[in-house]
């Protein structure tokens, strides 16, 4: 909550408190309720950061959605369905409590935005908001493209698929690559998706026989089940300079090979991933200079566009792996 405090802001927070338990109890969500009230966006979300969690037990990753105009959309109406349509005995008998607490949340928590121009984050303190993240040793999610998701689409598209793994000169894997890989595996290990097949892409230079070995090696010692998919190079599509995310920034030659390389792994994803219920990558490097704000949030639209549900990952602190 951004406001000041005062006897207002209070009550606010004691209502919006009660609401956020409610749709953690009518959506069967297993987390943690913390709110927190500062003067602005960047300070509530740094005190979260710092304090959030029980006892030992501290959140490791931050999960965002992709910084973009379009307005969000609400599951509220699915869920409202789903609970009028069960038997009225769970009401009757069990007395169940879930649509008026459903009703409760409906009214006290914040609505969200109708028109584009309502947003209160801009650009520039949303990238200085996953910086903070990173500096605080805190894994990072950026999500995009979920309004795609279905349950449905499980059976027409049954893959996981995981972009690109890479390793060091030395055949080892950085926190990223390993991160992305267990958070596709822990998926895979829910019952709704154990249909799915995992599949892992590694773009390969001259040594694919090394390089086959090594991840071979990987998820064998991982014991993740997982197909390898091997492609040689980086479509030669090339991004437009008459791009519409690109034409207000002054760009150098660096700065274009980035651009270039997202766009590149945009359409790879659109070639080898058309059939895929989710797509798991690594995250571009997050910068420290404010002013590059608007070209990193460019890198996610350009490598997140138009794809399946896309997780773009980073991982700052140390993945567990157990290995035999």
């Amino acid at each position: 909550m951004a406001k000041p405090f005062d006897i207002e802001t209070a009550h606010q927070y004691t209502t919006q408190l009660q609401a956020w338990l409610s749709f953690v109890d009518i959506t069967n969500v297993k987390a943690f309720v913390e709110i927190t009230i500062s003067a602005s966006v960047r300070a509530g979300v740094q005190s979260l950061l710092t304090t959030a969690g029980l006892g030992g037990m501290k959140p490791n990753m931050v999960v965002l959605g992709l910084y973009t105009p379009d307005l969000p959309t609400s599951a509220m109406d699915t869920l409202h369905m789903k609970l009028i349509k069960r038997p009225k005995i769970y009401e009757y008998l069990f007395r169940d409590k879930l649509l008026e607490k459903y009703r409760y949340v409906e009214e006290n928590l914040p609505s969200l935005r109708t028109d584009p121009g309502e947003q209160t984050l801009d650009a520039t303190e949303y990238t200085s908001l996953i910086q903070d993240a990173v500096t605080l040793g805190k894994n990072i999610c950026i999500m995009h493209n979920f309004d795609k998701y279905k349950q449905s689409t499980l059976n027409r598209c049954p893959y996981i698929d995981v972009w690109p793994l890479q390793v060091t000169k030395d055949n080892q894997f950085d926190s990223t690559c390993l991160l992305i890989l267990q958070l596709a595996c822990v998926l895979h290990m829910k019952d709704k998706w154990k249909t799915t097949e995992i599949r892992v892409f590694v773009i390969v230079g001259s040594d694919v026989n090394e390089q086959k070995r090594v991840f071979e090696s990987l998820l064998m010692d991982t014991r993740i089940k997982a197909s390898i998919h091997f492609v040689d190079s980086y479509s030669q599509e090339r991004l437009s300079l008459n791009d519409d995310m690109i034409m207000s920034q002054c760009l150098g030659e660096e700065d274009m090979a980035e651009l270039q390389h997202c766009h590149s792994m945009n359409s790879l994803f659109k070639q080898y991933s058309p059939n895929s219920s989710i797509i798991f990558t690594a995250l571009p490097e997050v910068p420290t200079d404010p002013s590059k704000s608007a070209e990193f949030i460019t890198k996610l639209k350009l490598l997140s566009s138009d794809t399946a549900p896309i997780v773009m990952a980073r991982g700052t602190s140390q993945v567990m792996v157990t290995t035999f």
